[in-house]
């Protein structure tokens, strides 16, 4: 209902009519309501129309100053395909994912899909949807490859029983002539999981950390520039100086790439975490934790840990997850979900399965990691609220 408003905002409904705008964009420029503006237009004189025909207008100058569809039809409270069918009777026919890459990533995203030949790492890496991805590769002339070209090949890396390395056995048997006390604190968090933050930095390293068992044992870390905030929050969790945090440039065919590490020298530490079921040289063999290691309550803590590290959410509400077959058939058995028609395999020859789900279910899911959380990614829990419509 259109309310009562302010002598002052009446005048400024007024000033900016005169100047030509719109419902749409007095309401956002004065954090009124569109039906109060058009209500308060009308009595001064000025027409208005609320429709979506009568909003014509006001999308096309939005997509005009850049704004990406899902913006305009937020703004203008019209669907997105409507705002899409508006653009296209003007002949304005680009896409969301045309405006937000410029022609030197969209040339970066071809090279890296012709590197790696997988959609979702290549989204991952560029922050965008898997299928905006696809369609930059579509109109680059890329040509894609076909996940169902192969079956999956499931049953040499389902229930693997992996021998604990002897290596790992001399290192869980070896005293320390003297323990650290920078690390004495995260030592005795990961002692035991009892809490959601515990739980969900297990679930972390199980995705993105690893652990050393050689000559100077480690837990350590690598992630890309934007995600600092995650190696932050696992210094204030444990206690360990955010000055151990370090910049790292490599090069992968001619492109030079910056990430942030964070290494934690401490046998202790490793220890800890190899009772809990973090084996080193992880990504062919990682099994679930026990019911020893992690309680019930405490699963979806550990699961969005675990997703923060190596799972994505796109635009357009689908979600994946990556690990090995035992770790993911046990994610998506408590996701409630069955991995039927929903797991690809990008090499046969090794155990890294991807689910991928959409829809209703995806959402559900997404609301058990993220809804009320304390801890996660904040590039997740973003690209969680963004797609729930929340404030950021």
């Amino acid at each position: 209902m259109a309310g009562k408003i302010s002598k002052e905002a009446l005048t400024s409904i007024e000033s900016f009519a005169k100047q030509g705008k719109g419902v749409v964009e007095i309401s956002s420029l004065l954090g009124l309501s569109q039906p109060t503006v058009s209500k308060y237009m009308k009595k001064l004189g000025f027409k208005t129309d609320m429709s979506a025909e009568g909003k014509k207008e006001e999308i096309v100058r939005l997509y005009e100053e850049g704004k990406l569809i899902k913006d305009i039809a937020r703004l203008t409270n019209v669907s997105r395909n409507t705002v899409r069918k508006y653009l296209q009777k003007c002949g304005l026919t680009k896409k969301a994912e045309e405006l937000r890459f410029g022609k030197e990533t969209e040339k970066a995203m071809c090279e890296m899909y012709h590197s790696i030949q997988n959609i979702e790492e290549v989204a991952k890496y560029f922050g965008a949807s898997g299928q905006g991805v696809r369609k930059v590769l579509l109109r680059n002339g890329v040509e894609l490859r076909k996940v169902n070209e192969r079956s999956l090949n499931t049953e040499p890396f389902r229930n693997l029983n992996t021998a604990i390395p002897v290596e790992v056995e001399i290192l869980l048997n070896k005293v320390p002539k003297r323990i650290n006390p920078k690390y004495q604190k995260a030592t005795q968090l990961f002692e035991e999981i009892d809490t959601e933050e515990k739980a969900y930095w297990l679930g972390f390293i199980y995705a993105d950390g690893g652990v050393y068992v050689g000559k100077n044992p480690k837990l350590y870390f690598g992630v890309k520039e934007s995600d600092k905030d995650i190696l932050v929050k696992f210094c204030k969790f444990t206690g360990i100086s955010e000055d151990s945090i370090k910049t790292v440039t490599r090069k992968v065919k001619g492109r030079t790439y910056t990430s942030l590490c964070l290494d934690v020298p401490s046998v202790t530490l490793c220890q800890a975490l190899l009772r809990k079921g973090v084996m080193p040289n992880k990504s062919l063999i990682q099994s679930p934790p026990s019911n020893e290691v992690l309680r019930e309550d405490l699963i979806f803590h550990f699961i969005r840990g675990y997703f923060d590290g190596d799972g994505g959410i796109n635009s357009d509400g689908s979600i994946s997850v990556t690990g090995t077959l035992d770790m993911i058939e046990w994610i998506v058995e408590k996701f409630g979900d069955s991995t039927d028609r929903k797991l690809s395999q990008k090499d046969p020859n090794k155990n890294t399965f991807t689910y991928r789900i959409g829809g209703k279910k995806a959402k559900e899911i997404l609301d058990k990691l993220y809804l009320n959380c304390s801890v996660s990614l904040d590039r997740k829990l973003k690209a969680y609220k963004s797609l729930c419509g929340f404030s950021q």
